[in-house]
C-alpha cells in the first residue's frame, strides 16, 4: 500500500519563510539599535503580515474593557511588538506540548488571547472586590486579600513566632504534607559551593514562606481579621484570578477554592504525628481525660509532652481555645 505524501503549498511556504526571515532581521536590528534597519524590516513585517488585518474583530469582542478604540488600537500594537520582539522559530524553541505549527500568526493570536483573557479576569475580580483602604498603610486596594499576601505578610510569621513555630528552624510546613524541599539551591555567594550551607537555610526558609502564602494563607487573614475587625478579606465568589505556576505546580491565587471553616477540621487536617493524632482522637471522644498514660500512648512522658505542646501551638494558629 503506497503512502499518499500531501501536497505543501508553496506559496503558504514562502509567505512564512519571508516572514520570519524579515522578524530575524528586525531582531538584529533591535540588539544594534539599528534605527534605520528596524525602520526598515518593521515596514517589510507589516507588508507581508498586516497586524490591524483582524483588528476590528478584536475590538468588537473586548472593547468595554477600554475607554475608547484608540486606547485599544495602541495596546493592540504594543502587544505586536513585543511579539515581535520575542518571537523564536519553532527550531529555536520547546517542542510545544500543543503540537503548534509555530508560525507568527498563531505566537501572535495566542498572545492576544492571553491579554484579554487576563484583562477579563481582572475586570471580574474588581467587580467582585470592590477597592477598599488598606488599615495598615491606608493605600487603596483591590482585592485586600491579594494586597495582605504581597505587602504584609510579615502577620503571619509574627503570628507563628508567637505561636510558638520558628521560621528559622522549620524544615518542612507544620499544618500539611503537600510542601516540597526545593530541588535545586543556587549559592549566591561571592565564592560559590555547591554545599553551602547557608544558601540552603535561606532557600528552604524562601520556600516554605512561599508554601504558606500559598496554601495556608487563611492564617494570615484569619489574624489581619482578629488585628482589624469589620474587613472582608475573603470575595463572596471565590475564583481563580492571577494564574502564576508555582514551583510546586500550583497556582498562586488569591483562592482557588473555599477553606473549610471548621477549625477542628483544619486541625485535624495538619501534619499532624501518629502520637498527636491520637490525643485529638482520645479529646475528641471525650471517653478519656488528656493526660499522660503509658499504656494508652504507648510513649515515654517527655515524648507525650512534646506532641501536647505541638498541639497547643498548631491549636493557638488556628485560633482554637487552649
Amino acid at each position: 500500500m503506497s503512502v499518499v505524501t500531501p501536497k505543501v503549498d508553496k506559496k503558504s511556504k514562502e509567505y512564512q519563510t519571508q516572514l520570519e526571515d524579515a522578524i530575524i532581521r528586525y531582531q538584529k536590528a533591535l540588539e544594534t539599535n539599528n534605527q534605520r534597519a528596524i525602520d526598515l524590516y518593521y515596514n517589510k513585517i507589516c507588508a507581508i503580515y498586516p497586524p490591524n488585518l483582524h483588528i476590528q474583530e478584536w475590538y468588537n469582542q473586548y472593547y468595554y474593557l477600554y475607554d475608547s478604540y484608540d486606547d485599544f488600537s495602541i495596546e493592540y500594537m504594543k502587544i505586536f511588538c513585543n511579539v515581535l520582539s520575542n518571537w523564536q522559530p519553532r527550531n529555536l524553541r520547546k517542542v510545544s506540548r500543543y503540537g503548534g505549527s509555530g508560525e507568527f500568526k498563531n505566537y501572535f493570536i495566542g498572545a492576544l488571547h492571553h491579554n484579554y483573557i487576563n484583562l477579563v479576569k481582572a475586570d471580574n475580580a474588581a467587580k467582585r472586590n470592590p477597592s477598599c483602604k488598606c488599615p495598615i498603610c491606608d493605600k487603596f486596594v483591590s482585592p485586600l486579600s491579594t494586597h495582605l499576601r504581597k505587602c504584609h505578610s510579615d502577620i503571619l510569621w509574627d503570628h507563628m513566632n508567637n505561636s510558638g513555630f520558628d521560621l528559622e528552624t522549620l524544615a518542612h510546613c507544620p499544618f500539611c504534607k503537600s510542601f516540597k524541599t526545593p530541588r535545586t539551591i543556587e549559592c549566591t555567594c561571592e565564592t560559590v559551593n555547591e554545599d553551602c550551607e547557608i544558601c540552603k537555610k535561606n532557600a528552604l526558609k524562601e520556600a516554605i514562606k512561599k508554601h504558606l502564602l500559598s496554601k495556608h494563607s487563611t492564617l494570615l487573614f484569619q489574624k489581619f481579621n482578629e488585628m482589624y475587625p469589620g474587613y472582608q478579606t475573603v470575595s463572596p465568589r471565590l475564583m481563580s484570578v492571577y494564574n502564576q505556576d508555582d514551583n510546586e505546580g500550583d497556582e498562586n491565587c488569591t483562592y482557588d477554592r473555599i477553606e473549610d471553616s471548621n477549625k477542628i477540621n483544619d486541625l485535624v487536617n495538619m501534619n499532624l504525628s501518629l502520637l498527636e493524632e491520637k490525643i485529638i482522637s482520645n479529646a475528641l471522644s471525650g471517653k478519656k481525660k488528656i493526660v499522660f498514660n503509658a499504656s494508652v500512648y504507648r510513649c515515654t512522658i517527655d515524648e507525650f509532652n512534646t506532641a501536647l505542646n505541638s498541639l497547643k501551638n498548631k491549636m493557638s494558629l488556628l485560633g482554637l481555645e487552649v
